[in-house]
C-alpha cells in the first residue's frame, strides 16, 4: 500500500520530520518526509496496518508540533518509485 500525507500546521522547527522518520522506521515503512511551505509532505510505502498506525501518529506528531489538518491520498502503485528505507528529504 502507498499513502501520501500532507500535514498542515506548526510542524517545522519542532523536529517533526525526525520523529516521523523514527516512527516510520519502527513500523518498518519505506518512503520519505520533507518540509513544504505550510507543513510537511509524507510519502510512505508498506503494509496497510502499519501505514494506518503512522497516520494515527501523524495526527499528533512530535511533542511540540501542532497539526491543524491532514490530507491523505492513496496514489496508483504502478507509477510510484519506492525508497529503500524511510528518509528525510530536504
Amino acid at each position: 500500500m502507498i499513502a501520501e500525507i500532507k500535514i498542515i500546521g506548526r510542524v517545522q522547527g519542532v523536529s517533526y520530520r525526525y520523529y516521523t522518520q523514527s516512527k516510520a522506521n519502527k513500523l518498518d515503512l519505506k518512503g520519505y518526509v520533507k518540509n513544504q511551505t505550510n507543513g510537511s509532505k509524507i510519502h510512505v510505502v508498506g503494509q496497510s496496518k502499519q501505514i494506518r498506525k503512522l497516520i494515527d501518529w501523524c495526527r499528533n506528531g512530535s511533542p511540540a508540533s501542532q497539526v491543524n489538518e491532514m490530507i491523505i491520498s492513496y496514489p496508483n502503485e504502478t507509477f510510484y518509485q519506492v525508497e529503500d528505507r524511510f528518509v528525510i528529504k530536504r
